[in-house]
């Protein structure tokens, strides 16, 4: 059974989300005696965006593919974009992440030319492991709009997730 359980079919095609399916990879902390495990899922805001004022007749996305409460339409531009995310996620290991400014976990990339801003979160599910959910990822207007805090390596957010601790990001 795949994650996305019903094609999403837009203008008549059906759209892949095959490399949008969720998946594991590991790391090898340093302070560690194993490896640790990421197992990575992805929201629908990853290839939809809110639907333009002047853009009335795209067509409304539903759940799984878009929200209850505010709607949604599919985008090509973050859906091209996302096509990048697991090649990026499975690099993030030493990679430096900030905090958005709105709480969510952050890492900038350079992508096909943009700037690309994927936001996330990251759960304890077992000793070793945590989920990561990619909340949205799209190419931000102004991107200096977007983080409020310090950075750390990736790997370290993982490690204090497994630990319990908060994620406080030491100013850079």
């Amino acid at each position: 059974m795949t994650y996305w359980t019903v094609p999403l079919v837009v203008d008549g095609v059906v759209i892949d989300l095959s490399h949008l399916e969720p998946f594991t990879f590991s790391m090898t902390p340093y302070d560690f005696s194993a490896s640790v495990y990421v197992h990575v899922k992805f929201n629908h805001h990853c290839f939809n965006e809110i639907v333009p004022a002047a853009d009335v007749d795209r067509s409304i996305l539903i759940p799984p593919f878009g929200d209850r409460h505010e709607p949604r339409c599919f985008s090509r531009e973050r859906y091209e974009l996302s096509k990048f995310l697991p090649g990026i996620i499975r690099s993030l290991d030493r990679q430096k992440i900030t905090r958005s400014s709105r709480g969510n976990l952050l890492r900038m990339e350079s992508t096909d030319g943009k700037r690309y801003a994927i936001f996330f979160t990251l759960r304890k599910v077992a000793a070793n492991q945590c989920e990561m959910t990619v909340v949205s990822a799209f190419s931000p207007s102004d991107p200096r709009t977007i983080a409020n805090s310090g950075s750390m390596k990736f790997i370290l957010a993982v490690c204090k997730v497994l630990r319990n601790q908060s994620i406080r990001m030491p100013n850079s």
